[in-house]
């Protein structure tokens, strides 16, 4: 029946909605109505042992009254409303009519409507039933219509495009990978905010409890500790665990107070289809993401020396690259030093090469205690760096130098002898290409190295003598 009932001779109509149940063994099944039963003729099929009301309105055989409450409240399955009268009829069926309106009929005037509801019950028309296949279909073909990229963003079209054609006004979906934790919920034509960190903790909760199958909450408690819960206005709710058959997260829908109602047999089939559908889009945004994060890996790697872990000749070029576009909006003045260690091959050759490793990271790590945040230490050949220190005049590269110099003074590596650096700054006053200091800082450092090459042998000519 596809029309609301009214009683004979033209008057008002019963109510908004009318669900006619058969009743057996195993529950109750939706089988045609009005309103709200021709939409879900077909697709509501709920166990006896979650239906206290109406098990009992079929079991006494008298019919029984719900409702008058400011907000509506869950008669039987999905279906919530302000008022609705339970008919049982013929020991088979049940008859729930229901509205926002009071229903001013008295159950006996109700019983012989509820009894012709029932006699003229029909088949599910074909229509019916490939609108409900189709509906199925349209809300996987959405969900998948989108190439995925990073995981969290994957995760909040999912949430949304789940709660889209299950008209629930909250989407979230939890994923768990490697030890991290994605949670994003999305709220569709509903007002109220949501607390992020109180989510994760109940999709977290949800996500355990969905350990072994679904879990279908077609009346939310009041007062538990739960974001997505009653006390902020969800009143039914569908977690659906993600990945088989070890499940990595969960999807949540949920309605809110504003249109109360449950899930259907069909929302059920197409929560549970969205679920299946998005463990395939996680998976390929989480392999995208691990081949991204390789990619940067192996990027990075091969711009850092493998021995001291500070940048390598290929990071320095790009340095110098980047550098001077930023001076050429910004043009201030930039050093460059150059350092040498002198004392390399004289420990190679008497303590090995695993020593001279030692002193050159000694060196690197010298390096870089004394730059800022700012500047840009790099290892550009054996016992070659070279460091970039950004807005640094030539006073600020000299108290740079005196530091270095200071430093090593006191470093030893694994008690090797101490680090010997010859060391040379250059400043490049805006204009000028950073090319042209790089070569003053080596020009400078190769003089300090002569220098002191002058200087020990000139100490061991008057130690000799």
């Amino acid at each position: 029946m596809t029309t609301p009932l009214r009683f004979e001779g033209g008057g008002p109509n019963v109510a908004q909605d009318t669900l006619i149940f058969r009743v057996s063994s195993e529950g109750f099944s939706l089988a045609g109505g009005s309103g709200r039963g021709v939409g879900w003729n077909g697709i509501v099929d709920l166990p006896a042992s979650g239906e206290s009301l109406a098990a009992r309105v079929h079991q006494s055989g008298q019919a029984a009254r719900v409702g008058g409450d400011a907000e509506p409240v869950r008669i039987i399955g999905p279906y919530w409303a302000r008022f609705a009268v339970l008919i049982p009829v013929s020991g088979d069926h049940l008859v729930v009519f229901g509205g926002p309106e009071p229903i001013s009929p008295t159950d006996t005037m109700l019983l012989p409507v509820a009894a012709n509801a029932v006699a003229n019950l029909g088949q599910i028309s074909p229509a019916k039933l490939l609108a409900d296949e189709l509906e199925v279909v349209h809300a996987i073909r959405a969900l998948m219509d989108y190439r995925p990229e990073m995981l969290s963003e994957t995760a909040r079209h999912i949430a949304r495009f789940a709660a889209e054609p299950l008209s629930c006004e909250v989407g979230a979906i939890l994923v768990r990978h490697q030890g991290a934790t994605i949670a994003e919920v999305v709220t569709l034509d509903w007002p109220t905010r949501l607390e992020p960190d109180a989510i994760r903790d109940s999709l977290v909760s949800l996500f355990e409890r969905t350990g072994s199958g679904s879990v279908l909450e077609q009346e939310l408690e009041a007062g538990a500790v739960d974001a997505l819960g009653r006390d902020h206005g969800l009143v039914a709710r569908f977690a659906i665990p993600i990945g088989s058959p070890n499940p990595f997260g969960v999807l949540v829908v949920a309605h809110a107070a504003e249109r109360s109602r449950g899930f259907t047999n069909l929302c059920q089939r197409i929560g549970n289809a969205l679920a299946q559908a998005a463990e395939s889009l996680l998976i390929q945004a989480i392999s995208r993401e691990e081949l991204t994060a390789e990619r940067d890996r192996f990027a990075r790697e091969a711009r850092l020396d493998p021995l001291t872990g500070i940048e390598n000749r290929t990071a320095w070029d790009d340095i110098v690259k980047v550098e001077e576009a930023r001076r050429q909006r910004n043009p201030t003045p930039v050093s460059v030093i150059s350092a040498d260690l002198d004392n390399l091959k004289a420990t190679n050759d008497r303590d090995g090469h695993a020593a001279g490793d030692e002193i050159i990271k000694a060196t690197a790590r010298l390096l870089r205690n004394e730059a800022r945040t700012s500047d840009r230490v790099a290892r550009v050949g054996g016992d070659e760096f070279l460091i970039m220190l950004p807005e640094t005049d030539a006073a600020g590269a000299a108290r740079f130098v005196a530091r270095v110099r200071a430093t090593a003074r006191r470093v030893r590596a694994n008690g090797l002898p101490a680090v010997v650096l010859s060391v040379g700054a250059a400043t490049s006053p805006p204009g000028e290409p950073l090319r042209d200091a790089i070569d003053r800082a080596d020009s400078a450092m190769y003089n300090d190295k002569k220098r002191r090459a002058m200087t020990r042998s000139k100490a061991k000519g008057d130690h000799a003598s």
